[in-house]
């Protein structure tokens, strides 16, 4: 009975009493009747005690939400440029100094009311003023002033700049260019809007070779590697330097599609054909040459394309020994390895260009659907073969048009820088 008596007065004594986190003050719970301003210090003391005392400043809070973002995983340099800002434009420190607007009286009329706020906005506090944006002053055009305004602009430009040349193409051929087919079809109906007779008939001095044409269209990215390297040679070896090298490239070039126009044609081959030049690059592609027919098709062959005015020289077309099928070949020589198509440039256009040619006039009736683009290495390390198929040839082809279309109206409109071809 007396430990039942005990235990009672115990829990009578805990529910009379409230434990304040670590510390030891203990104090009776009030029993008196708190007022409401009593009651509402009570809750802000109690909340503060428990969360946390109320931000101060602007600093403090500044600092905090930061961390909070960094925990986030926000970018710590973004969101500070962010803040910066924002703080250019108003510090926390002169949230005090803005001017609150003043209250209208009730009594004031609907028309000194809205004067009121106009006049609020029309002058800002001193505070915001110096952030204000100088912008220009809105000029009353009418409709008419500016219709007029581009008709004298555009016939005064038209005047200066553009001094169009003539072409061999009507502008509905210029626009149906990038339709033209790789292979040609009797009934195909972008071929009848084109004329075959195209090339005897269209005036031009010359035709624009298809190295020509790729290289007075090439992106300026790789205009810019070209003079990076251009560059970088000249530093090295000099002008004097520079022109040697480029006709040791264009010698060793011409050596190499020499050989091979011999190796096609079943022609006999001498020691003296093979120099020390390019005795690495032949043994590069050694093992390439056994995989086709000889003598070849064709080798180092002229072409024209009769329907859209180019012309090229065909390295090869001879029949695979494995597959049984006819290819257009087109053989590089490089210093640097390429492991892949895309590393091969505009190589697979050109190749393109030729095969399109070569459909519209020797092979018409019996076309060919193939090609190969082989890289021979100047260190003599086994060539790359890259087989293009039916869908990567038609990838660059399309390429290659919009190429040769862009090629024609910048020549029409006089924009071909030719300094640079």
């Amino acid at each position: 009975m007396l430990r039942s008596r005990i235990l009672f007065n115990y829990v009578q004594n805990v529910n009379n009493l409230i434990v304040r986190n670590k510390s030891v003050v203990i104090r009776q719970i009030e029993t008196i009747k708190l007022t409401k301003a009593q009651r509402m210090k009570k809750n802000n003391f109690e909340t503060s005690y428990l969360f946390g005392s109320k931000l101060k400043n602007g600093k403090e809070a500044k600092s905090k939400v930061q961390n909070q973002s960094d925990e986030q995983g926000v970018n710590s340099e973004i969101y500070w440029t962010v803040e910066s800002t924002k703080d250019k434009k108003i510090k926390s420190k002169d949230l005090d100094v803005i001017e609150k607007p003043k209250r209208i009286k009730k009594s004031t009329s609907v028309k000194k009311t809205k004067a009121a706020l106009i006049d609020k906005e029309e002058k800002p506090t001193e505070t915001f003023a110096k952030f204000k944006l100088d912008l220009p002053k809105p000029v009353k055009v009418t409709i008419q002033d500016a219709l007029n305004n581009i008709d004298t602009q555009i016939s005064s430009s038209d005047d200066k700049v553009i001094q169009q040349q003539e072409i061999p193409f009507d502008q509905n051929q210029l626009r149906n260019m990038i339709n033209f087919p790789l292979i040609i079809e009797k009934n195909d109906l972008v071929l009848s809007s084109f004329d075959e007779t195209i090339i005897a008939n269209c005036g031009l001095k010359y035709i624009p070779s298809v190295s020509r044409i790729l290289q007075a269209t090439m992106s300026a990215s790789q205009k810019q590697a070209l003079l990076q390297w251009k560059n970088l040679k000249i530093a090295e070896l000099g002008v004097d330097g520079f022109e040697e090298l480029q006709k040791m490239y264009l010698n060793r070039g011409k050596k190499f599609h020499g050989c091979l126009q011999k190796y096609f044609n079943n022609e006999e081959m001498t020691e003296d054909d093979i120099s020390m030049d390019i005795i690495e690059v032949w043994k590069s592609i050694s093992h390439v040459i056994k995989e086709f027919e000889v003598p070849a098709k064709l080798a180092e062959c002229n072409l024209e394309h009769p329907y859209l005015c180019y012309k090229g020289i065909v390295d090869c077309v001879a029949v695979s020994r494995k597959s049984n099928t006819l290819s257009v070949i087109e053989w590089k020589n490089s210093d640097r390895y390429k492991k892949s198509l895309s590393n091969t440039y505009d190589a697979p256009l050109q190749l393109c260009a030729y095969l399109a040619a070569l459909n519209a006039t020797t092979f018409k009736d019996n076309p060919i659907t193939n090609g190969v683009i082989v890289v021979a290495y100047n260190d003599g390390i086994d060539a790359d073969i890259f087989h293009l198929s039916n869908t990567e040839l038609k990838k660059y082809w399309k390429l290659w048009l919009n190429r040769l279309q862009d090629y024609w109206i910048r020549y029409r409109d006089n924009t071909l820088n030719l300094d640079e071809i």
